[in-house]
């Protein structure tokens, strides 16, 4: 079936552009931001790079998960029952796989969690203001 498989291969092929996406994530080490001499500016430019890995993040999971609902979807509404139970089987098949869509999904969302974390962890730190040795400013102007 043409349109079975063309879902099969949009999802395989977006698949691998999330896994790589997930991949290449870098997630900031915050004791080595702080330790630069501009900690401050490393921190924002280390935020910057977060939020553009959570955008790239986004858009290649809701491009999986919108393939997966036309696919479903598609199943739905076949008509013949041998057609339906085979296109579902296949379904099956490929969701159970160990390297399933489904999983890679999951996995996805994991670090899009963990990368809010740290976006948040980074918030903090750019909030904060420390002076040019990188020293956290106490309620005085001498550095803690």
């Amino acid at each position: 079936n043409m349109a079975s498989a063309a879902y099969q291969a949009s999802i395989r092929v977006k698949v691998n552009l999330l896994k790589a996406v997930i991949k290449n994530i870098n997630f900031p080490d915050l004791r080595v931001l702080a330790e630069q001499a501009d900690p401050q500016a490393a921190f924002k430019t280390a935020l910057l790079q977060v939020e553009a890995a959570i955008r790239r993040l986004e858009r290649h999971i809701s491009e999986v998960e919108a393939d997966h609902s036309a696919w479903l979807e598609y199943i739905k509404q076949l008509r013949a029952a041998a057609e339906k139970a085979n296109e579902a089987s296949i379904y099956q098949t490929l969701a159970e796989a160990p390297d399933s869509f489904l999983i890679v999904i999951s996995e996805a969302k994991n670090a899009y969690d963990d990368l809010v974390t740290a976006k948040l962890n980074l918030e903090l730190h750019t909030a904060r203001p420390t002076s040019l040795a990188g020293s956290v400013l106490t309620g005085n102007s001498t550095p803690a």
